[in-house]
């Protein structure tokens, strides 16, 4: 059985994607709750609505949030749309030291290295790029640099005529990769995703 921890800031729409996936394999996996550090974000709703804990942490009081990472004692975090970069204190919580990695896992609305950081698919849809995608990655010291999981890339060019069409058309494609990597992390095969050395992030 493996625990996670959600984190996110915003509306949660891949919280709630991870938390239905959780409840339909609810011998594999166990959400033991959702921080947050918006304290409108509409992520309380969504765990309200999974009746799973959620709790408004203060990202500068790091103590606190330890203490509840050590009482909640998961295996994983997932992230899902948490607007800030995670502290290497925290990050050391939850290092594999087998595969010398963090588990901690992101999904990103670009193909990185491309776009890291905010905005990604503002930015590519702007620039007029000919493709965009999703990056499922590992979460490191970095801004969005840690080892990649998966990628998706989709048509972006004269596919989408508005904004908003391309960032719905982008959820749903995060919410698949989202939902491969957590198939990967219960069966403990995510370690076959990581890169190999040598190669190029």
């Amino acid at each position: 059985m493996v625990s996670a921890i959600i984190m996110a800031s915003g509306q949660g729409t891949n919280a709630d994607h991870i938390l239905k996936w959780a409840s339909a394999h609810p011998k594999l996996i166990s959400i033991k709750a959702v921080l947050c550090d918006k304290q409108k974000a509409g992520v309380f709703e969504v765990a309200t609505r999974h009746q799973t804990p959620a709790y408004l942490i203060d990202p500068k009081n790091f103590e606190s949030i330890k203490i509840l990472i050590q009482q909640l004692r998961p295996d994983w975090v997932f992230l899902a749309g948490y607007m800030r970069m995670l502290p290497l204190e925290f990050l050391k919580l939850f290092y594999d030291q087998l595969y010398q990695v963090y588990r901690a896992v992101n999904v990103h609305p670009s193909l990185l290295p491309q776009y890291p950081g905010v905005n990604s698919y503002q930015r590519a849809f702007y620039d007029g790029c000919l493709k965009t995608g999703v990056t499922m990655h590992l979460v490191d010291e970095g801004l969005d640099t840690g080892p990649i999981l998966l990628q998706d890339s989709f048509e972006l060019k004269d596919k989408f005529k508005t904004l908003h069409e391309l960032i719905e058309y982008g959820k749903s494609v995060e919410h698949q990769l989202y939902a491969q990597v957590l198939e990967s992390i219960v069966l403990n095969k995510w370690p076959q995703m990581l890169p190999k050395k040598g190669d190029q992030l």
